[in-house]
């Protein structure tokens, strides 16, 4: 039951490409049964079950007890094992996806079980190992933001010297 009240639910829609919360407010719900394994907090992994896209990310900054819908997969890591930022990448990586995509079920809306994900074998090379994978990948993102960022004031640039190119009638 949705209200204006009650608990922010996480929802597919409420996350980016990268994980990230959005602006706009999260539905609230009232449930009747037990919420503590739907509550999710800053730092846990999840994973979206179903859909197109079957990804994990690590949560951040999310409003306190916040409940996970059912399309996510909640994952708390041991973190003196394993970084909750190095499980989402091995997640997100190509030999896991297709691991997770040859065991998906479904027609229109794929789901991925969750014996499925459990069955997933991940490699966990020591902490500062993870630590190094994590921070080059941090690296690699904000290098993207950053070509992203030139190319739009490029264009920007190309599209003023072009309009007042344009917009001179004398001949040079």
């Amino acid at each position: 039951t949705l209200s204006e009240s009650g608990y922010p639910v996480l929802r597919m829609g409420d996350l980016d490409d990268r994980g990230n919360l959005g602006s706009a407010p999260m539905k609230r719900c009232r449930p009747g049964g037990k919420i503590d394994p739907y509550r999710v907090a800053s730092g846990d992994v999840v994973f979206q079950a179903r859909g197109a896209r079957n990804l994990a990310f690590v949560l951040r900054q999310v409003p306190p007890d916040t409940l996970a819908s059912n399309h996510f997969y909640i994952l708390r890591v041991n973190s003196i094992a394993v970084l909750p930022d190095y499980m989402a990448w091995v997640i997100n990586q190509p030999p896991a996806q297709a691991h997770l995509a040859s065991r998906s079920q479904g027609t229109t809306l794929m789901v991925v079980p969750r014996e499925t994900l459990e069955s997933l074998e991940v490699d966990l090379p020591p902490l500062t190992v993870q630590h190094r994978i994590v921070e080059l990948v941090r690296l690699r993102e904000r290098e993207r933001e950053i070509i992203r960022n030139l190319e739009q004031k490029r264009d920007i640039l190309l599209q003023q010297v072009c309009l007042a190119a344009a917009g001179n009638k004398r001949e040079k």
